[in-house]
């Protein structure tokens, strides 16, 4: 029995991380931006699906991005675990891309919270040779340090000169055209990251500079590690709330194929609050024999959604353990660098190709991640600690720069 198996069987259902809030979920979509344009900095579009029932969610971030000539604002995308932020976030990034802003991203990963300046490598990581150049030789040195691209001066490093290399940064990129900070999940941004970002928002005055990023909400905190709303003078909270039965019909066949009768498609969202990711992966879990209809033509389901993640992913073979751990351990994975962990043999590539086809999984320009990131929180957290220690040791422990590099994986 593989990992993800035996977490099914025996491990959490109380995970904060993965299901908080799910039992009380207030409700959006999922799916992601099809074909829209191509998004920098290596963030991989989802399958060519349309986006239903958030026209006013989408023209929230146009808005928002139409302000970011006239100075520093931030749209922040709040809502529950699985509510469908990411999706709103993927459309901003397709937006921003064309008319000529530069969109630096960040993708937060709770494998990666403990990691020291994760995040920042990606915004940073692969910022023109000109803008370096013309930072003080100190703050330039604290940077490059910070990004595990030189030595750490003096044996300590200052968070001070780091955090004024960013505002340096900011500033001269937002110089030569918009500039859109984009961070998905930004719950999970590291520590020493959070407070550098936190130290230059707050010295924005003009700067055409907007901050993008999707906060999953949580139970007494706002998740918002940066404190963006003291951060930033211009701020729009933008919480996504429930969707319609009809929009979440749309979704379910979108994504599944299905096409449920109105009495069960409003049973379907009665159960699921409105929440796409619930309402799919409840109907996909009806269709398996773990998960019997009752006899009234309507279904039982698990209480919560890891139940279901998991239930789904125990369908994978055996084989797949350890590339999807691979995976589920890093912002920004490679198909290379998941096939260097597991070993690029038949059964390793038989599994990824099984994930790929069964919608767990999704692969653009080199990269692969998961469909939704609840999927990638849910492998992780069941897979032994033995197993994530194994997987750290065998890991590239790299610089977080540029272009397809890659970060540890925290234990």
């Amino acid at each position: 029995m593989n990992p993800i198996q035996v977490g099914c069987r025996d491990r959490i259902r109380d995970q904060e991380s993965c299901v908080e809030g799910i039992g009380t979920l207030a409700m959006s979509t999922l799916r992601h931006i099809g074909e829209r344009r191509p998004l920098r900095r290596g963030v991989v579009a989802g399958p060519n699906s349309a986006i239903f029932g958030r026209d006013l969610e989408i023209g929230a971030v146009s808005r928002f991005l139409d302000r970011v000539e006239s100075g520093p604002n931030a749209l922040l995308i709040e809502g529950p675990a699985g509510i469908g932020k990411t999706t709103i976030w993927l459309a901003g990034l397709g937006e921003a891309t064309s008319p000529g802003y530069r969109v630096l991203t960040s993708r937060g990963a709770e494998s990666e919270a403990r990691l020291s300046y994760a995040d920042l490598g990606d915004l940073l990581g692969d910022i023109p040779e000109t803008v370096l150049g013309g930072m003080p030789t100190v703050l330039r040195r604290a940077l490059d340090a910070a990004l595990l691209r030189a030595e750490v001066p003096n044996g300590s490093l200052d968070q001070r000169a780091v955090s004024l290399a960013a505002v340096h940064a900011f500033r001269s990129l937002a110089a030569d055209e918009p500039v859109v900070i984009a961070i998905d999940d930004l719950h999970w941004i590291d520590g020493p990251s959070s407070r550098v970002l936190s130290f230059a928002l707050r010295r924005l005055t003009s700067e055409r500079i907007g901050v993008l990023v999707s906060v999953r909400q949580r139970s007494g905190s706002n998740g918002d590690p940066v404190d963006l709303d003291r951060a930033m003078a211009h701020i729009t909270h933008l919480t996504v709330g429930p969707l319609p039965a009809e929009p979440l019909g749309r979704i379910l066949r979108d994504r599944t194929s299905w096409s449920l009768p109105h009495p069960d498609l409003a049973r379907l969202h009665r159960i699921t609050g409105g929440n796409p990711l619930f309402a799919i992966e409840t109907a996909r879990a009806v269709g398996s024999a773990g998960v019997p209809a009752d006899p009234g033509g309507v279904w039982s389901v698990p209480e919560d959604l890891q139940q279901l993640l998991s239930a789904r992913l125990a369908t994978l073979p055996p084989s797949a353990g350890e590339p999807m751990l691979a995976i589920a351990a890093s912002s920004q994975p490679t198909w290379e660098l998941v096939l260097e962990i597991a070993g690029p043999n038949e059964r390793t590539l038989a599994a990824l190709a099984r994930a790929e086809t069964s919608g767990l999984i999704e692969r653009a320009g080199g990269r692969v991640r998961f469909s939704h990131p609840l999927l990638g929180s849910t492998v992780y957290l069941n897979a032994p600690p033995t197993q994530r220690r194994s997987l750290h040791r065998v890991g590239p422990y790299g610089q977080p720069a540029c272009g397809t590099a890659t970060r540890a994986v925290r234990i």
